[in-house]
């Protein structure tokens, strides 16, 4: 008859409640933020990609690329001092009846060694796009070889 509700022993509940809440959101921001994004093999991707797209117009070889006066970054969009900066490598080469016609080498060249020791050894190497073409320009044949790396780790969130 002579009850009241008392809110001692809610108040215990209402902060353990509160601390478990507060205790998530820290502990999922602290995830989120704390992984490390590892971007190197999808970068070689995308400029191994553009830099085909530029060389291979429509399936047909631009023979534009074989002018000894050819800016491959003017011509393919590529900002020069971004590849420079240490942290890139390309190498087109073009071949006619399995000779070499031109080839086009920029970024660090030891990307290149590092890219096949990737295929046989574990380790931290570049991330590496690898790729060969078959095009056609008049009735002329040519093979085209891509290799492309980056070493632009990314990091955190």
């Amino acid at each position: 008859m002579n009850k009241r509700g008392d809110d001692r022993y809610i108040s215990f509940w209402l902060f353990l409640n509160m601390i478990l809440i507060v205790g998530a959101i820290v502990l999922s921001v602290y995830i989120f933020y704390s992984a490390k994004i590892d971007v190197r093999k999808d970068e070689a991707d995308l400029i191994g990609v553009k830099l085909l797209d530029c060389v291979i117009d429509s399936g047909k070889f631009n023979e534009e690329f074989l002018k000894e006066d050819f800016n491959i970054f003017e011509k393919c969009q590529i900002n020069k001092d971004v590849i420079l900066n240490r942290d890139y490598y390309f190498n087109i080469s073009i071949y006619k009846n399995k000779e070499l016609v031109k080839e086009n080498v920029t970024g660090v060249r030891d990307f290149e060694l590092q890219c096949q020791l990737a295929k046989e050894v574990e380790g931290e190497f570049p991330g590496c796009y690898e790729d060969s073409f078959i095009a056609r320009a008049d009735s002329q044949e040519y093979e085209i070889r891509i290799l492309t790396a980056s070493n632009q780790e990314g990091g955190s969130i």
